[in-house]
């Protein structure tokens, strides 16, 4: 056996308990440290390729059958591990562009593809629970309902079921948001800790670079009409599918805000108040502000049109 393969499995072996400790009840309150159980995997794809994220994907599933059962192992199979081998392995293509340089695989398109892949889980959600009272949204509103119930048990009824419906048509949407937030976590983080080891095996990506593929609008274009103009399970679907893809828009739209601040004096702090504005005084609007400025960006080409540089690596 030789070492790589011993180091992947290892590292499989840290992913699996870090992401079924919390689970078990081993890491009592700290549920919050599965999600970094993809970060091992990362590690180890992003340095050694794609094979031996595998490898260690392999690893961390027998971990998870063992401790949690096969439930918690498809889970992490299909939330933490697939993912994790795919975007590996998109990560290190590279080709010989015509002046000679290594042309890596876009970021826009890392983007993407992660797009295309939440997509697909929350349609894996909505048809692994079609057969439960209500679909996706009854067994959410469940959920939330129930939750309330512990959290807030002196809420009245009215009051919880305004929360429920206020939640519920957007709670898949916004889960499957953060899960794409805390892999773009991950990553950077994998990249960042390969980097200062220099055992990364790509330069990392100029998030002020990023660049969205155009039929990704196609694809919010139709999750809108979805939402809008249709009813009952397809509005559903439609609201928390524009969510997600409305990430990437809003991703973009960040970065074009950091490419167009590289001018700005005291660029730090004027970036912090930037974000702490959008978070704790605009709200939602801010989000579809930003959104519509990474859409803008795709079609216009701001950070073109106003000469911003490309020389940071942020």
């Amino acid at each position: 056996m030789n070492r790589s393969l011993l180091i992947a499995i290892g590292a499989g072996l840290v992913s699996g308990i870090v992401f079924t400790a919390p689970l078990a009840g081993a890491v009592s309150g700290l549920l919050v440290v599965n999600y970094f159980s993809q970060l091992p995997l990362l590690i180890i794809g992003l340095s050694l390729g794609a094979a031996s994220a595998a490898a260690a994907a392999g690893a961390a599933l027998l971990v998870t059958v063992g401790a949690i059962g096969a439930g918690g192992a498809v889970q992490f199979l299909a939330a933490y591990a697939l993912p994790a081998v795919v975007v590996t392995r998109q990560a290190l293509l590279w080709r010989q562009a015509p002046d000679g340089t290594t042309a890596w695989y876009p970021p826009g398109m890392l983007l993407a593809l992660l797009t295309g892949y939440g997509i697909f889980l929350f349609l894996a959600a909505m048809v692994f629970f079609a057969g439960e009272s209500g679909g996706l949204e009854g067994t959410v509103r469940a959920a939330l309902n129930a939750g309330l119930a512990r959290l807030a048990p002196s809420a009245d009824a009215v009051t919880r079921a305004s929360a429920v419906d206020l939640w519920a048509p957007v709670f898949p949407g916004l889960a499957v948001a953060s899960w794409m937030v805390m892999m773009l976590i991950n990553g950077t983080l994998a990249q960042a800790i390969l980097v200062r080891s220099g055992r990364n095996k790509r330069p990392s990506p100029r998030y002020s670079e990023i660049a969205l593929p155009r039929w990704l609008a196609g694809a919010l274009a139709a999750t809108l009409a979805l939402w809008l103009v249709g009813d009952g399970v397809l509005a559903f679907a439609g609201k928390s599918m524009t969510i997600i893809v409305a990430l990437a828009y809003v991703l973009q739209g960040l970065a074009v805000v950091h490419s167009l601040s590289r001018g700005w004096a005291g660029r730090r702090l004027m970036l912090i108040v930037f974000y702490l504005l959008l978070l704790f005084l605009l709200g939602w609007r801010s989000v579809a502000l930003i959104a519509g400025l990474g859409l803008v960006e795709q079609w216009v080409g701001l950070r073109h049109r106003l000469g911003a540089a490309s020389s940071d690596s942020e």
